[in-house]
């Protein structure tokens, strides 16, 4: 196994993603450096490569372009290179995603370019042994979608340690990256939010480089949140999450990996068909609301509505019937891990571990190139901001309201391949 750490941070200018419609969050500077991690798993048999960036998420673009180059480098599939984002909300605009951040070309070539650089950079290979914890967190986060809804109180974590320098620490836990209120000045400024915080927290503790592992967090934020507050409430969540792995790490025993294998699987995503009647209704509906309301949000609502219609007007009868995605699996010992794409409503992944047929699984969101919320059926019911907003924010039709069981079934079949 081995590790290399790069900075990915933007040049001062470019725009932040996430939080709302058309807030043009073009930064001001970096508070604290975004980091891409590439670890390199060496087996007999297989070479996997697992990038972990602190963005919001990825692009196909930025997917393909990168593979084909490490790829050509290093003479590693490309199927074998794993894309995973912290999902921070203070980083740059990767996906092209409408109202949420103007994607600046400039910086997506120095990301395709630094993260070629550091994954292609030869780290320093160690034999290395594992080590397995697991242990409950209160008091962080809630679910913003149902009152009392379920939560992940579980913080896993994967230690890898080696000779008497490497030391490799992943760490899963779900809860968005959004303790920097988006109406504060703090949140004009380049960050990793609360991830940073505790993966730099760890890394210090223990002289080692930590991976945060972001889980199905789709409608889990932080309590902290939406409380006016800056990096203090992201150094609050980070030392709290942090302070809970170096506690788990410190216990571990360690063994030989004596069972490693490695998965893939392309799973297929129904849309919802769309029409002519059901863009009028949108519309309609979406008016009603407007009528109620009485903000300064009100103009930037309404030129979202408006691009969304326009687009989808001109390739209604071009539009997809399903998108096909990559899960990915890695087993070590009696240790899953599960990598998905997508915003994953924290009840799916619950779900996927409670029928797991491993002692530790860990069910990693926000992997390969960003493709929405995946909600479970209640919120297509309800038509929540995660079923029916967010795929006007891709420009894209909603799925299907099985996506979610799509998903535990499609889960729990690859992990019976491993």
């Amino acid at each position: 196994m081995g590790i290399c750490v790069g900075s990915i941070s933007p040049s001062i200018g470019v725009e932040l993603c996430g939080y709302g419609y058309y807030l043009e969050r073009r930064n001001k500077g970096v508070h604290d450096d975004l980091k891409v991690r590439c670890l390199h798993i060496v087996s007999p048999e297989e070479h996997i490569i697992l990038v972990n960036a602190d963005l919001l998420g990825f692009s196909e673009k930025v997917i393909e372009r990168t593979r084909r180059e490490i790829s050509e480098k290093l003479d590693v599939p490309a199927e074998n290179i794993i894309f995973t984002a912290t999902h921070t909300h203070s980083g740059p605009a990767v996906p092209s995603l409408e109202a949420s951040g103007e994607v600046d070309e400039t910086y997506i070539d120095f990301l395709i370019r630094k993260v070629c650089e550091v994954c292609t950079s030869p780290p320093s290979m160690s034999a290395v042994k594992i080590g397995v914890g697991e242990g409950a967190l209160h008091g962080i986060a809630y679910n913003r979608v149902f009152k009392d809804g379920p939560i992940d109180r579980s913080v896993r974590v994967v230690s890898f340690k080696g000779d008497s320098s490497f030391h490799v620490v992943l760490f899963n836990y779900s809860c968005h990256a959004v303790t920097i209120d988006v109406r504060t000045e703090d949140a004009r400024y380049v960050s990793a939010d609360w991830p940073g915080y505790a993966m730099r927290q760890i890394d210090r503790e223990f002289s080692c480089t930590s991976l945060f592992l972001q889980g199905t967090c789709g409608d889990i934020d932080p309590l902290i949140a939406w409380h006016r507050m800056g990096f203090e409430a992201a150094e609050k969540v980070g030392f709290k999450v942090g302070k809970r792995v170096i506690d788990i790490v410190k216990k571990v025993s360690y063994q030989d990996i004596s069972n490693f294998s490695f998965s893939r699987r392309i799973v297929s995503l129904s849309y919802q068909k769309i029409n002519a009647e059901y863009l009028v209704t949108d519309a309609i509906d979406f008016l009603k609301e407007i009528e109620k309301e009485d903000d300064s949000n009100i103009p930037r609502k309404i030129r979202f509505e408006r691009i969304y219609l326009s687009s989808m007007l001109k390739k209604l009868d071009a539009l997809p019937k399903a998108l096909n995605v990559e899960f990915y699996g890695l087993r070590f010992n009696d240790v899953a891990m599960l990598f998905l794409p997508g915003e994953i409503s924290v009840e799916i992944g619950l779900e996927i571990m409670e029928n797991s047929p491993f002692s530790h699984t860990l069910v990693v969101g926000y992997s390969g190139a960003y493709i929405g919320y995946i909600p479970i059926k209640r919120e297509y019911e309800k038509k929540t901001y995660a079923a029916y907003i967010v795929p006007k924010i891709a420009l894209s039709p909603p799925y299907t309201d099985s996506v979610g069981e799509i998903f535990v079934r499609e889960a729990l079949q690859l992990l019976s391949e491993l």
